[in-house]
């Protein structure tokens, strides 16, 4: 099945689908090693029977376990449903796909959630999906050091952003290191991110932005 992502909001008695995402696991080409979260790209359209599914996750475990605000569950996708691998009572690595994409203010809601025990309505998310069921898809990539690297100047990378029409604008670049850092090999770099039509776009937009990144970075070898 494909490696997803579902993102909720939940009042400590049942919970909010926010959306979904497809993960990046392993990806060679941002050398992340076998298995490892590597970058998200959606949100997904879901149809009725997924989103069914999910929704019924969402209610399982905020009234089993009394969560409140927001959390992500990690699941397999296959055959419309979703099948649960690791459950994150947290703001996830996914979720600010789904908050730049749709323009939802996730933290004042996890705050409401907290506070007031209250959720935005579940209509709220079928109209928003409608309506961008045309737009593009944001996604984003976390490059990983093959070698001991050093840092070159990323400025120009900083710039402009990658997508200024929406709520909040998107940057080409975030978790930006400093200029003339080493990087160990395996480690983290930065995020990247892309705006495609499609999925796969974006994950071939990602992968090149990649290519461009570790153009301009040297090997760093001691002494």
């Amino acid at each position: 099945g494909l490696s997803c992502a579902a993102a909720f909001g939940a009042n400590g008695k049942r919970a909010a689908f926010l959306g979904l995402t497809q993960q990046l696991v392993g990806e060679q080409a941002l050398y992340a090693k076998p298995f490892h979260y590597c970058g998200s790209i959606g949100p997904l359209t879901t149809n009725p029977r997924l989103r069914r599914c999910c929704m019924a996750i969402g209610d399982a475990l905020a009234a089993e376990f009394g969560l409140l605000g927001l959390f992500g569950v990690d699941a397999i996708c296959c055959n419309d449903e979703a099948w649960p691998v690791e459950v994150n009572p947290r703001y996830t690595a996914s979720m600010e796909i789904v908050e730049h994409s749709l323009g939802l203010p996730l933290m004042t809601w996890h705050r409401d959630a907290c506070v007031a025990g209250t959720l935005p309505a579940a209509t709220l998310f079928r109209d928003i999906e409608r309506q961008r069921s045309k737009e593009r898809f944001l996604a984003k990539a976390i490059l990983f050091a093959p070698g001991t690297l050093k840092v070159p100047d990323l400025s120009e990378w900083l710039r402009e952003p990658l997508e200024s029409s929406g709520r909040w604008p998107v940057p080409r670049i975030a978790d930006v290191p400093r200029a003339g850092e080493q990087i160990v090999s395996g480690r983290p770099i930065c995020t990247v991110f892309a705006v495609e039509c499609t999925v796969e776009a974006c994950r071939h937009a990602l992968i090149e932005a990649a290519r461009r990144l570790f153009d301009q970075f040297v090997p760093d070898h001691p002494g």
